[in-house]
């Protein structure tokens, strides 16, 4: 029987334009750098104005 070991999950929040997308790629390409399996993500906020 093989060991997966334990994951993580990393959540990566703020306001608009303040570098998150830059953050997660850059994170992104460290953990593969470092042979790690990593999925990125991303659960965009609904854009919907009341009127």
């Amino acid at each position: 029987m093989s060991s997966t070991g334990r994951g993580a999950l990393i959540v990566i929040e703020g306001i608009d334009r303040v570098g998150k997308s830059t953050l997660c790629e850059r994170l992104r390409s460290t953990l593969a750098s470092n042979n790690k399996n990593i999925e990125l993500m991303r659960f965009p906020f609904p854009n919907n104005v009341t009127k």
